[in-house]
């Protein structure tokens, strides 16, 4: 049975009924082979329905590592995401805070057809991953406070903007994306709302992992241009989440993420930790 984001402050924007928005769901997602091809990216597939302005999307169990130059496909992951997402995307509702998606059923999501421009909103709560492999020297400096620069460790969360390169070049050159300047970025996003936006989305993930004895490090964002909806997953595919007192080289039963495919984990063994990862998630609303 097709279930509606009754709260989601975007669903404000459509006139149709929530068992009007159920049954356009249930009906896309039964022909969504047959219906016209809105985009086919490298995470999700999307398609266009009968009301203007809503796609149908279907996730894609793909998985991609450009630091690691690993990329390839583990079948049912695409599901956990969208298992996973949803739990945290009614949380956000909750706080009126806007999303892309309108309704689920099955491995079918129904959501607004958005503008949005090719800038990832990063939010780093801990000096890891793309700033310790890009800044040359860095973990062996001090900081103008006399600190020392730590690997993992933790600081107050901030917001980068990143623009999304193709993955590959025209020549096959591999591609990552690129730290753009705020002057620029904002031509593409409103920088300010989009900031805002993403710590806001962030609080609310740390608060429902702390709960759950799990933490999250940092994370990736994609917003409409206006920086207010976010038109993304949240799922291990697209955010570090750790179990308290994580460090690097401990038990890989400890990550629920994506670095478990960086560093080469088995299929099993990342479906298991993010089938655990729902499973703690679900059991918290019971």
């Amino acid at each position: 049975m097709p279930q509606v984001f009754s709260d989601n402050p975007r669903r404000r924007d459509f006139d149709l009924t929530d068992p009007e928005l159920a049954r356009l769901c249930a009906d896309a997602a039964a022909r969504f082979s047959e219906l016209p091809l809105h985009h086919r990216g490298e995470s999700a597939e999307l398609r266009s329905t009968a009301a203007p302005g809503i796609l149908v999307q279907r996730l894609i169990p793909s998985l991609n590592s450009i630091s690691r130059n690993r990329k390839g496909s583990i079948e049912g992951t695409d599901r956990l995401r969208l298992d996973i997402s949803r739990v945290f995307w009614a949380a956000l509702h909750r706080r009126q805070l806007a999303t892309c998606h309108l309704a689920w059923h099955e491995d079918h999501l129904l959501v607004t057809e958005e503008r949005i421009p090719p800038i990832e909103v990063i939010v780093k709560a801990a000096l890891i991953g793309t700033p310790t492999r890009i800044y040359h020297g860095l973990l062996q400096r001090t900081d103008r406070h006399g600190r020392d620069f730590e690997l993992n460790e933790r600081h107050e969360p901030y917001v980068r903007f990143d623009y999304r390169n193709p993955l590959r070049s025209a020549t096959g050159e591999g591609l990552r994306d690129e730290c753009m300047p705020l002057a620029l970025a904002d031509r593409l996003i409103d920088t300010q709302q989009a900031a805002r936006s993403a710590l806001g989305v962030f609080e609310v993930v740390h608060s429902m992992l702390a709960r759950l004895q799990l933490d999250v490090w940092d994370a990736c964002f994609l917003f409409d241009e206006t920086g207010r909806t976010l038109s993304y997953e949240l799922s291990p595919d697209n955010m570090r989440i750790k179990l308290n007192g994580w460090t690097e080289g401990n038990e890989p039963r400890q990550e629920f993420d994506k670095d478990l495919w960086r560093n080469s984990a088995n299929a099993a063994l990342l479906r298991e930790q993010w089938a655990a990862l729902r499973e703690r998630l679900e059991r918290s609303l019971a």
